[in-house]
C-alpha cells in the first residue's frame, strides 16, 4: 500500500511504500488495487511513544475528540477527529484551539493498494472488502455528526452500529488474514459501547478503520 503524509507546517510530502517489490524482483507479480483516498485528522499532542501520547487521550475524549492513538510515520499523535476534507479540518482545529487545546491537522492520501502474487485469486474479494471498510468509516463519520448536529440521539444510532457490528464480524471471519486481523482490530473498539453512544466513540471507530485502511499490508 502506498500513502503520503503531509505533516502540519512543514512542506514535506513523505512517500512510504508498505508493500510490493515487482520492480526489484521482476519475476514476483503484484496486483494493485486502485483506491485513492484522503483523511485530514485533527492530532493533540505528538510523543514518542504511543504510551505517552495513550495519557492524553482521556482529556482529549472529555473535550468530545476521538483520543484515538495514532502512528504517523513513527510520530505518535492523539487523534481528535478525521475528516475528508481540508477546510472542515481546519475549522474544528480552530474551534478546539478556542477551547484550550491546540491541535494541528495532518493529511494522508492513500494511492492503491499492492497485492503479492499467492493474492492474485483473491484480488476482487480483497477489493470489495477495502470498499465495505471505506463504507464503515463514513458510517461512523455521518453518525456522529448527526449526534453531535442534534438530529438523532445515541440511542438511535445503536441500531446502526449494530448492522455495522455485523459486517465487522463477517469481515472477522474471511480467510485472507490482513482483512480479518483489520476487522479484528476495529471490533474491540466497539465491546461495552452501550445502550446510548457518544459522538467521540463514533469518531474512534472511524479513526480506528481509517487507520487501518492506512497501514494494511498485502505483501
Amino acid at each position: 500500500m502506498k500513502k503520503n503524509i503531509v505533516y502540519p507546517l512543514v512542506a514535506v510530502v513523505v512517500s512510504v511504500v508498505l508493500a510490493g517489490v515487482a520492480v526489484l524482483l521482476p519475476l514476483i507479480s503484484v496486483y494493485n488495487i486502485v483506491l485513492p483516498s484522503e483523511y485530514y485528522f485533527v492530532c493533540y499532542k505528538s510523543g514518542d511513544d504511543a504510551q505517552s501520547v495513550g495519557i492524553v487521550n482521556s482529556t482529549v475524549q472529555n473535550y468530545g475528540g476521538a483520543g484515538y492513538t495514532l502512528n504517523l510515520d513513527g510520530e505518535y499523535v492523539s487523534a481528535v477527529a478525521c475528516y475528508y476534507s481540508f477546510e472542515d479540518a481546519e475549522k474544528v482545529s480552530a474551534a478546539f484551539f478556542d477551547s484550550g487545546i491546540e491541535c494541528a491537522v495532518y493529511g494522508v492520501q492513500v494511492n492503491e493498494y499492492e497485492l503479492a502474487l499467492r493474492y492474485r485469486d483473491d484480488v476482487c474479494r480483497i477489493e470489495g472488502a477495502l470498499k465495505t471498510f471505506c463504507q464503515l468509516a463514513s458510517i461512523y463519520y455521518s453518525l456522529a455528526n448527526a449526534i453531535d448536529g442534534g438530529v438523532i440521539d445515541g440511542g438511535s444510532a445503536c441500531a446502526i452500529i449494530e448492522d455495522a457490528d455485523a459486517v465487522l464480524s463477517n469481515l472477522e471471519k474471511t480467510d485472507i488474514f490482513p482483512l480479518a486481523d483489520a476487522a479484528a482490530n476495529v471490533a474491540r473498539y466497539t465491546k461495552n459501547l452501550g445502550d446510548a453512544v457518544c459522538s467521540w466513540q463514533l469518531r474512534l471507530l472511524q479513526i480506528a478503520v481509517v487507520d487501518n485502511l492506512m497501514n494494511i499490508s498485502f505483501a
